[in-house]
């Protein structure tokens, strides 16, 4: 009976403490796009001007301010201000009243977005100790009341007039290259390797287009009519079409119908040298979450600049490509709808498109704003994730449940019941409310794999679900791979660096390393055989993580890890050094002055990324000789 009591009693005061910090932040149900900000404003335009400005009007001087062309502008920094208090308010962070007394809520990235507007000589760099707390307390009224009309940072603070209307998409629209604006996109074209069982030589190839209820012409000529997938995406992103083949490649250049002459993919044999690349965490837009950096390091044109021009370099001699795959591990450009990610891929290269591609889910593929416990029910839950990159997962190998889709649907997300996004961190989770949120997820196969790509190895999984549901294919996979004597270096590679926003209990990247080394026989075996390390993103810097063994390669336009935060890309190479492997970091810019991108990507474009990555990175593995003294761990 007392026991009953002290039960009711939590419960009673928890709520009590909820309504005392005000922080009930309504469940969003809504249903429509971005476009839907300027219905919105219209709706309360001139008829209701004078009642919104009382309530949420935030309007802030800064007219004084002058800039010249491409300066950080002190209207820039209050807009970027508002988008992290608007940020962590979505997220479900309390704001104390210790941090609203200094205005310090998110001081790591505007600590660094102050110094860059005092940098440029502006006035109104003081918004922050000014202004934060009153914004706070604007935003999480506006967040409570419109959260339906008014999805993701940047919409918010539209409404409160601290950012203007059209710098939602600018990074998107006023930053194309030239190409992309005089000539239209190359096809969508998806390579990706197929699932070991399989053998070593199945690929999938794949191409996305917007949907108009017709099939798409065929890929290749080779494809069995089983191995042929043709649909509309199915419950997200689905103004899209998927068509995915499975075909047997050989090595070397394989011709694929999707341009006149074919278009032609490259596949290194098995047990060759291998050149990757791999990035995290991406962002290109402040449309749902706030890309701190997106503007200073120009990631809309840079991301896929840096990426067309290593996959251009092919050798002189025998005319086969430098790279032979690259990597997007998770938080893939923080889209919940689809069309930032396909506005980015519009401006990927042909040979970019024809490259591997491996991708791993991040916590902002599932939940926009970033964890379950803020969850919306139009969030993708990685269905437009796992449809979009089409990679040959172990959901692909199950026919019987599947047919010849290769994914598992069976988890609908618009059935599940959705976590009250109010439900604040740091209270206890009675209901398990959480684990609601988490039954709208996609089903876990649809993210894991396991493969070879000449004599590296991969595997490839999402931290969202738990070991037990994983142990079995982590074991499989390292089955695999330590009979395959082909393969001489093995990758673990997934997003999250932490037990946290939405990750399964320790299985963050570094966690499952350990696990599959002490649990699993083979993957001991293997890490004692073969050269094991793992890649990461989430943390929002690139780093080494732990000596010779863990990267984190999420360093792509987030705020992020003080002064080591950093732009780049991260290059793993057995080809340069028949027996070893090597990685390096390609620095290209910081927010402290350093910008080498047109020579990095001319470097790229015109000597390959091997030599390139000698010439401009820092080594951080090569198992031919002692890790460098410059390397720390995390």
């Amino acid at each position: 009976m007392a026991r009953n009591l002290v039960t009711t009693s939590f419960f009673v005061i928890s709520f009590v403490v909820l309504l005392h910090f005000g922080v009930a932040l309504a469940s969003s149900h809504a249903s429509r796009s971005r476009s839907l900000l300027a219905d919105t404003l219209k709706a309360h335009g001139h008829a209701r001007e004078q009642e919104e400005e009382e309530d949420f009007g935030f309007k802030v001087d800064l007219s004084s301010s002058s800039s010249h062309v491409g300066e950080y502008t002190s209207r820039q920094y209050a807009c970027d201000v508002c988008r992290h208090i608007a940020g962590d308010i979505l997220k479900g962070v309390v704001t104390t009243s210790k941090e609203k007394e200094k205005g310090e809520a998110n001081t790591q990235a505007w600590r660094d977005l102050k110094e860059e507007c005092h940098n440029h000589g502006q006035e109104g760099c003081d918004f922050v100790n000014k202004h934060a707390p009153t914004l706070a307390e604007k935003l999480q009224k506006l967040a409570s009341t419109k959260q339906e009309q008014l999805e993701g940072v940047h919409a918010l603070c539209v409404f409160l007039h601290v950012c203007p209307e059209t710098a939602n998409q600018k990074s998107l629209s006023s930053s194309s290259s030239s190409a992309t604006e005089t000539s239209p996109p190359p096809p969508d074209v998806r390579v990706a390797r197929g699932h070991a069982k399989r053998g070593y030589y199945a690929m999938r190839v794949s191409l996305v287009a917007e949907d108009n209820d017709t099939t798409l012409p065929p890929l290749t000529t080779t494809a069995a009519q089983n191995d042929v997938y043709d649909e509309k995406f199915r419950y997200r992103w689905t103004h899209l079409r998927l068509r995915s083949e499975l075909i047997h490649a050989q090595p070397g250049w394989n011709a694929i119908n999707v341009q006149t002459p074919p278009a032609k993919f490259y596949l290194p044999a098995s047990g060759e040298g291998t050149v990757g690349l791999w990035i995290a965490d991406p962002c290109v837009s402040s449309e749902f979450v706030p890309c701190t950096w997106g503007d200073k390091y120009q990631t809309a044109t840079r991301i896929p600049g840096l990426v067309n021009a290593a996959t251009a370099f092919t050798n002189p001699n025998d005319g086969t490509p430098d790279v032979s795959f690259w990597g997007i591990l998770g938080d893939n450009f923080y889209d919940r709808y689809g069309h930032i990610t396909t506005n980015l891929f519009s401006k990927l290269s042909m040979s970019t498109k024809l490259t591997t591609l491996v991708a791993a889910p991040g916590n902002h593929d599932y939940w926009a704003y970033g964890s379950p416990t803020v969850c919306v029910a139009t969030d993708q839950f990685g269905n437009g994730f796992m449809q979009y990159y089409a990679q040959d997962a172990e959901a692909s190998l199950d026919s019987a449940t599947n047919g010849t889709a290769p994914f598992n649907f069976s988890v609908n997300p618009d059935t599940g019941k959705e976590a009250p996004r109010w439900w604040p961190k740091w209270l206890p989770d009675p209901w398990d409310l959480t684990q609601r949120c988490l039954a709208r997820e996609s089903h876990s196969s649809n993210f894991q794999s396991y493969y070879a790509i000449g004599d590296m190895g991969v595997i490839s999984y999402s931290s969202a679900y738990t070991y037990d549901e994983q142990s079995k294919f982590l074991a499989d996979a390292c089955d695999y791979f330590v009979g395959n004597d082909d393969v001489n270096t093995v990758m673990i590679v997934g997003h999250w660096s932490d037990e946290n926003d939405g990750c399964a209990e320790n299985m963050h990247v570094p966690g499952v390393f350990d696990q599959m080394r002490s649990k699993i026989g083979s993957c001991a075996k293997l890490d004692s055989t073969k050269k094991f390390v793992f890649f990461q993103g989430h943390d929002h810097c690139n780093i080494v993580i732990r000596n010779s063994t863990g990267f984190q390669v999420a360093g792509e336009g987030m705020a992020g890890c003080d002064d080591r935060q950093n732009f780049g890309i991260t290059v793993i190479d057995t080809k340069s050094k028949p027996g070893a492997v090597r990685v390096i970091y390609v620095n290209v810019m910081t927010p402290f002055g350093l910008d080498r991108y047109d020579e990095v990507t001319l470097c790229f474009a015109k000597e390959g990324v091997v030599a390139c990555a000698d010439k401009y990175g820092e080594v951080w593995l090569d198992s031919s000789s002692t890790p460098s003294s410059s390397t720390e761990e995390y």
